[in-house]
């Protein structure tokens, strides 16, 4: 039972919501031009399409779990190198929403590039928070993570930049693709992100539990958001 509930931590159900985010955006992004296929989301189909697409997402998923597991089960694993953020970066944005995406509509977009980063940006924020939270038994276990290597005062400025770098990014692709007032509708989500007062003012690690999910069901919220300003007309 000790076992189980340690995996269980270690998949931090709290931040759930971030692995509903890129795949939920992704959803939002197809539909938005209108090839949204529901066999992607429930793993099933009967045309070729929705075969190679549940192929496909069985192998993202593969991949996605040996990321979590190597984070920090191994001989060396990268997230007691610094490389956490880049991989929550790119598995929780850039891969995560562009590849469903794809997975839906068989096809690629460049500035899909944009709500990903938003999205991974975000994700990335949470688990900065989660490791600002936990540096000092960090460093008693001699784990070398982003906020360890920069410390915790760059690691507070960092946090703020990616938020802000969320907003802007997601901003971006609005204007370029603008085609309804709709369509800023995420704007709502922005102020849930303001937890940056008691990132620079906690003065213990439990401080920042809340902000953790909060964060997480922002970044939840922003995606949802974002994608259903699309759809609207």
């Amino acid at each position: 039972m000790r076992h189980l509930n340690a995996w269980i931590d270690a998949a931090r159900p709290k931040t759930l919501p971030l692995a509903l985010s890129s795949t939920t955006l992704g959803s939002l992004l197809a539909a938005a031009d209108h090839t949204f296929n529901w066999s992607v989301l429930i793993l099933a189909g009967t045309n070729g399409v929705a075969t190679s697409s549940t192929i496909c997402y069985f192998l993202m998923g593969i991949a996605a779990i040996v990321a979590a597991v190597k984070y920090t089960v191994g001989n060396n694993p990268y997230g007691c190198r610094g490389l956490g953020d880049v991989s929550v970066f790119i598995f929780f944005g850039l891969m995560g929403t562009i590849g469903t995406y794809y997975l839906h509509t068989q096809r690629m977009k460049f500035d899909l590039i944009l709500p990903a980063t938003s999205i991974g940006l975000l994700s990335t924020g949470v688990l900065n928070l989660n490791n600002l939270r936990d540096e000092q038994s960090d460093r008693q276990a001699k784990k070398r993570t982003f906020v360890i290597i920069i410390g915790s005062s760059r690691a507070k400025i960092y946090h703020v930049m990616l938020l802000v770098t969320a907003a802007i990014t997601g901003l971006a692709y609005t204007i370029l693709n603008f085609r309804s007032k709709f369509q800023f509708l995420f704007l709502l989500s922005l102020p849930l992100l303001q937890n940056v007062k008691t990132v620079f003012r906690h003065t213990r690690p439990a401080e920042l539990n809340t902000e953790l999910k909060n964060l997480s069901l922002s970044t939840l919220l922003f995606a949802v958001t974002f994608g259903a300003g699309l759809l609207i007309r």
